[in-house]
């Protein structure tokens, strides 16, 4: 059999390849292995994410962050988070990026991430606060994401209201 490392690995080929029946199998397979490790769960959720399977990808980054070496970069943190949003896990990934904003304040994108989790845990004025700050770091970055993206319109239109 293969380990967990070689099974992902030839997931990640094979979704190159442009095949996902066989990566989301190959990713299954290394991700019920006792020996998935946290680059594997990592590299399971993104083959997940790339393969449409949201719920999926956001179950692995569930186990990846409980696997998250203390000493990891903390981008690895945002980007589990941003997976977990996307999966409808917005209370965990709330709390990685309150987690992950605490070392990287000046991250808009992640600001914008925060505005959405919060929303979606009907956090409203929190998730204005989370729209402001990001505005704070890259104006230009926000406004170009609220136009993308309608939970940030909606989220932001108060915010835009004359009083």
């Amino acid at each position: 059999g293969l380990s967990a490392t070689e099974s992902i690995v030839l997931a990640g080929c094979y979704l190159q390849l442009g095949q996902t029946g066989p990566a989301r199998g190959f990713t299954k397979k290394a991700l019920e292995s006792k020996d998935a490790n946290f680059e594997c769960l990592y590299r399971g959720s993104q083959i997940y994410t790339q393969c449409g399977l949201r719920g999926d990808a956001a179950q692995a980054a569930k186990r990846a962050l409980e696997k998250l070496p203390p000493n990891a970069p903390p981008h690895f943190r945002k980007d589990l988070a941003l997976t977990l949003i996307e999966g409808g896990m917005a209370a965990e990934a709330n709390a990685q990026l309150n987690e992950y904003l605490r070392v990287q304040p000046k991250d808009a994108e992640a600001w914008l991430a925060a505005a959405l989790a919060k929303d979606a845990l009907s956090q409203v004025t929190e998730a204005q606060r989370a729209i402001i700050q990001a505005y704070q770091c890259d104006a230009n970055l926000t406004m170009d994401r609220i136009r993308q993206n309608e939970a940030l319109q909606r989220i932001a239109a108060p915010l835009f209201r004359r009083k």
